[in-house]
């Protein structure tokens, strides 16, 4: 895939977050002395920290984050402990922007505890993160490869596409849509997410709404579910679970792990080919 692809929204969304850096103040630069503590709030930044070196700044993450020292404090996963993270003394947490952590990243900014967000669903907003930390820790280079590792295993397939339904959370029926760089992983891997031709990342259907896209192949990357029969078997009338489309697949976070992620995509396809 070509580096131009990206240029138009990275631009745009680098120049964004440099300006407003996700706090009120703009971010400061690293100790010039080292020994940087960073605490970071989403499992896919966390990725990119340890994937660009970084991760010997981590003083704190999620419960979800993986590869990380085990010493390394946790503070929760979907919320977290504000009183434990001021705790920490970090020099910088990073984060997504959700609704639900406004009021936590307000209260630290508000403590004079640099926060920058980073928007992390598209793949634009995957490499603009990476070139945002990159820049900031003076691995222009790692980051560079790191994107390139990104783009070039996102080459849309020539195979003809295999219909699948990505489940992120089967229980409130949450599927990945068009605008969710789990879109761009499938189209990658001969695969046609038929949940495509919506503009939203994530979203809860109704199972009207399956049936009448009726995907050939399920890959239900529910977070901690294993058990798959006694969910889908009561969903018949899905083309999939009658003819044993129905698969676990590893729950994905936006980050370095895109290329294993299709490779693993590839082979889901590989089975379901004559």
């Amino acid at each position: 895939m070509s580096r131009h692809v990206w240029w138009g929204p990275l631009a745009i969304l680098i120049a964004g977050v440099l300006l407003l850096g996700g706090s009120r103040d703009p971010i400061p630069p690293p100790p010039a002395s080292g020994g940087e503590r960073v605490i970071s709030l989403a499992p896919s930044l966390t990725e990119i920290i340890i994937a660009l070196g970084a991760g010997d700044r981590l003083v704190g993450v999620t419960r979800y984050c993986e590869g990380v020292d085990p010493q390394i404090e946790r503070f929760g996963g979907l919320s977290f402990d504000f009183e434990k993270i001021l705790a920490t003394k970090p020099d910088l947490v990073i984060a997504i922007e959700t609704k639900e952590q406004m009021a936590l990243l307000g209260a630290l900014a508000d403590r004079d505890i640099p926060v920058l967000t980073l928007p992390a669903e598209s793949v634009a907003d995957i490499l603009a993160a990476i070139e945002v930390l990159g820049a900031r820790w003076r691995v222009p280079d790692v980051a560079a490869v790191l994107a390139a590792r990104i783009e070039d295993s996102l080459v849309p397939s020539t195979e003809p596409p295999i219909p699948v339904m990505f489940v992120v959370e089967r229980r409130s029926r949450t599927v990945a849509g068009g605008g969710s760089f789990v879109d761009d992983m499938l189209r990658a891997a001969g695969l046609v997410n038929v949940f495509g031709d919506q503009s939203w990342s994530y979203g809860q259907v109704p199972f009207e709404e399956m049936l009448a896209r009726d995907p050939v192949l399920i890959l239900d990357a529910s977070f901690g579910e294993t058990d798959l029969h006694s969910y889908w078997s009561r969903f018949e009338g899905l083309r999939a679970v009658r003819e044993d489309g129905v698969r676990l697949f590893p729950p994905v976070v936006p980050g370095p792990k895109i290329p294993k992620w299709i490779d693993l995509l590839e082979q889901e396809a590989l089975r379901r080919r004559p």
